[in-house]
């Protein structure tokens, strides 16, 4: 029980320590950075990233102005978790834009496969050649009876 007591007391002076290098920040800048994070949650166009980076965002932004000596820790973690969230949701949307793209490369590769067999098979039935008309081919026919 000595040991938790001695532990909180020297983790509350290491944060109060924290406290005193870094003051609270100004409430205008605690609204641009808010906006900004918004914006970048924005760019995910993704309705639960953007609502989970701007709630996390908000988190950050209310804990940065309150007083606590521990809050501005807790501050920037939560603005960090919301930038990520908002990175993992572009990038997450990019990957599926390629992965969409290479599908339709895929599929017209596959196409015009198809389309090569089935003339090869086409030509392979029919063996006349192009340059020769129907009427020869009829004549032809036509001279070898008896």
């Amino acid at each position: 029980m000595d040991a938790l007591k001695q532990f909180s007391t020297a983790v509350q002076v290491f944060f109060a320590g924290l406290a005193d290098k870094f003051p609270l920040p100004d409430p205008i800048i605690v609204a641009v950075l808010f906006a900004l994070l918004c914006l970048i949650s924005l760019a995910s166009m993704r309705l639960l990233t953007v609502l989970g980076a701007v709630l996390l965002a908000a988190v950050a932004s209310y804990l940065s102005v309150v007083s606590n000596v521990a809050l501005p820790l807790l501050a920037l973690c939560a603005a960090i978790g919301s930038l990520i969230i908002s990175i993992d949701g572009i990038m997450s949307r990019r990957r599926e834009a390629d992965q969409r793209r290479d599908f339709e490369h895929m599929r017209n590769s596959i196409q015009n496969l198809e389309f090569a067999l089935e003339r090869k098979l086409l030509q392979s039935l029919n063996p006349q050649p192009r340059g020769s008309s129907d009427k020869e081919a009829n004549s032809d026919l036509t001279s070898s009876a008896p």
